[in-house]
């Protein structure tokens, strides 16, 4: 079992890079030529994959401030309707 990072961005790629977990990533070139639609379904493949090899999630945010309609806030609820429940706390860690 891996442990994926998640959060606001940059925060997510700073943390991972310096704890060495797993993140979300694609090159900005090819992300910001995607739709938004794309560019979620791409996120949703990757937590999707996640979710499968059962990995553990912290998070370089609190999820109690993810923006409505952000990445982030889209990855929490995403988590949260496949029954993955947030434990606010230092480290925001998801556990199920």
């Amino acid at each position: 079992m891996a442990t994926t990072v998640l959060g606001s961005y940059p925060s997510y790629i700073s943390l991972s890079d310096q704890i060495g977990f797993r993140r979300f990533e694609i090159d900005p070139s090819i992300w910001f030529a995607l739709s938004l639609q794309d560019q979620w379904v791409a996120n949703q493949y990757f937590l999707d994959k996640m979710l499968a090899a059962g990995d553990k999630f912290i998070f370089s945010s609190d999820p109690r401030l993810a923006r409505p309609g952000s990445s982030f806030f889209l990855e929490l609820s995403y988590l949260h309707a496949n029954g993955i429940n947030v434990f606010p706390s230092p480290q925001h860690m998801w556990s199920d």
